[in-house]
């Protein structure tokens, strides 16, 4: 099936995302690394790393999520959605993404208002390196508007599924590696 340019631009501002997840938690990690070795090395401390990695983790998860859900790793209750006839799993997905759609552009429009408020209040972080807050926060609304795209492909294609026009989901691949017992 070929894709139009809002798809591909919305696949790729997904993906942006995702890339902006992976720079966090390269730099999340780099800097505990290197706070690590500063401590049992050289006896001091970098004294930002908690805060630092805590806006790091949050880009991560923000930024990330509309990744994890068009891969298939997010929000999903497999076991019991591929138990369904196929005809009720696709009126469960519709309804599934328009409630999370409602719920996401809720967040969205909150942590939006969240952002302008510390923003035009110039508020700063209680911390060392007193970082405005609202740069921190920005990676929540982003990364809401980038899940509520995903969400929107995610309802196009159960949209499809539901009247026929696209192939039913199969149960989703046995992982990769085995649990030892």
């Amino acid at each position: 099936r070929s894709r139009g340019p809002i798809e591909r631009a919305a696949e790729g501002l997904i993906t942006l995302g995702l890339r902006l997840a992976e720079v966090a938690i390269f730099c999340m990690v780099s800097l505990i690394a290197a706070d690590v070795i500063c401590r049992n090395v050289f006896n001091f401390s970098l004294l930002i790393s908690d805060e630092v990695s805590g806006y790091l983790l949050v880009i991560m998860t923000f930024c990330g999520a509309g990744y994890s859900l068009r891969s298939g790793a997010l929000l999903r209750i497999e076991f019991l959605l591929f138990s369904l006839p196929r005809r009720v799993r696709a009126v469960v997905d519709v309804f599934y993404d328009l409630l999370a759609m409602a719920v996401t552009a809720t967040l969205l429009y909150e942590l939006g208002r969240l952002v302008w408020s510390t923003w035009e209040r110039h508020m700063v972080a209680a911390t060392l390196i007193q970082t405005p807050l609202w740069i921190p926060q920005l990676a929540m609304p982003i990364g809401c508007a980038i899940l509520l795209l995903a969400f929107m492909l995610d309802l196009r294609d159960s949209l499809a599924r539901l009247f026929g026009r696209a192939p039913a989901e199969t149960a989703p691949p046995k992982p990769e590696f085995e649990v030892l017992s």
